[in-house]
């Protein structure tokens, strides 16, 4: 994921940033989604992050792989919902959120 803190990618546990994530709205999606970000405002000193989190709604699959990801668009994220063999993977649910830092 990238570090919302700025500076190079690294891996985040989900406890240590959901203290500071306000839940904005959420979606159900399919392969191909777009969905926009959230205005967030934000006060004097502080810095926010929109965040998506994908959770598996319906996915069925053939293959034992599967691809559930956002690809940043910077208005917005594409949602990349498919098999090992990139074929759609069924519906998610796009939890969108807020991170203040």
């Amino acid at each position: 994921r990238a570090n919302p803190s700025g500076g190079a990618a690294k891996w985040m546990r989900i406890q240590d940033i959901t203290t500071h994530m306000i839940f904005v709205n959420s979606w159900e999606v399919s392969n191909g989604s777009t969905i926009n970000k959230p205005a967030c405002s934000v006060a004097v000193g502080q810095t926010v992050t929109p965040i998506l989190l994908l959770r598996g709604k319906v996915e069925t699959s053939k293959d034992v792989g599967f691809n559930r990801y956002a690809v940043d668009n910077g208005a917005s994220w594409s949602v990349v919902l498919t098999d090992a063999s990139n074929n759609p993977l069924g519906t998610a649910l796009g939890e969108v959120f807020c991170y203040y830092n």
